[in-house]
């Protein structure tokens, strides 16, 4: 009964989720050079982001720029 009550108290895990019009639904993959990964690597690195944010951000930046 103890262990029942106390899941019943904690607070939900992990985040909660974002509204649909948001959500990161859809998954694409590339194959990049070595050159390329490293440079991706220092860039991150230095903004203090994931390779994963950094990669979501370049892309969304260059899909803005395209009319």
């Amino acid at each position: 009964m103890k262990d029942e009550d106390d899941r019943q108290k904690r607070p939900p895990l992990g985040r909660p989720a974002k509204p649909v019009e948001e959500a990161r639904t859809r998954r694409t993959v590339t194959f990049l050079t070595e050159a390329e990964y490293i440079q991706l690597l220092e860039i991150s690195q230095r903004n203090n982001m994931s390779i994963s944010a950094l990669a979501h951000k370049l892309l969304i930046q260059s899909l803005n720029g395209w009319h």
